[in-house]
């Protein structure tokens, strides 16, 4: 029973990005204050993210031994920390409402990202499995 609600909080967390990528993508695409290259760059980050979250949440339905549980953590590590690494190194700045026209609270990226990351690693010790070769899933 454990396993299976922290696996739902996982896909919960990972089903996040969907929602992130789906308002923002076209707001960001149709400014005029983000260059081309930006642009393209952003959607690249969207077709990788969009893969790796959707291997995550397909890794998770099936996780059964710690060499699975491990191999979910370092993709969902790798969908849910760059915000907060772009963050810390200080490239997350003030002007996200003015770049997204208006459409976003400043605080919004916070509001998402946040409990994204608190969800991701919350049920994914959840998920844990027992013992080496088996799992209560």
């Amino acid at each position: 029973m454990r396993q299976k609600i922290g696996r739902a909080i996982v896909i919960l967390a990972l089903a996040l990005l969907f929602f992130a990528y789906s308002n923002f993508l076209p707001t960001s695409l149709s400014n005029d204050l983000i260059a081309d290259y930006v642009k393209n760059h952003f959607i690249r980050e969207v077709i990788f993210g969009v893969v790796l979250a959707a291997l995550a949440i397909r890794l998770s339905l099936r996780v059964q031994t710690r060499r699975e549980w491990l191999v979910l953590g370092a993709l969902g590590s790798i969908v849910v920390l760059p915000f907060w690494i772009a963050s810390l190194l200080g490239w997350s700045t003030g002007g996200l409402a003015e770049i997204w026209g208006g459409a976003i609270d400043e605080n919004g990226a916070y509001y998402l990202h946040g409990p994204q990351v608190v969800g991701f690693y919350l049920g994914w010790i959840l998920m844990y499995p027992g013992s080496p070769q088996t799992t209560d899933a």
